[in-house]
């Protein structure tokens, strides 16, 4: 573990910035699995909001803006196919 001051700050903003991050990464999973269950109309709310998350994971740099695109296709795929 770092001693100096500065050092000691960075480590304290890494642990915020990586637990954010996996609560993102969380709520993207969790309504990626409500999305998988959902039927009628309450499935293209859900879409609405995965897609929502994902942009805004895409932005914050959480997730890669190509491995957003693709996360998105898929769920269009999936929701569009049943």
């Amino acid at each position: 573990m770092a001693n100096h001051k500065s050092a000691l700050k960075r480590h304290r903003q890494s642990v915020k910035r990586r637990a954010s991050n996996r609560a993102d990464k969380s709520s993207i999973f969790t309504l990626t699995k409500k999305l998988i269950s959902a039927e009628g109309d309450d499935k293209t709310s859900v879409l609405k909001a995965v897609q929502s998350q994902i942009a805004k994971a895409a932005r914050k740099n959480i997730l890669n803006k190509k491995q957003a695109a693709k996360r998105v296709s898929k769920l269009m795929k999936m929701a569009n196919a049943k």
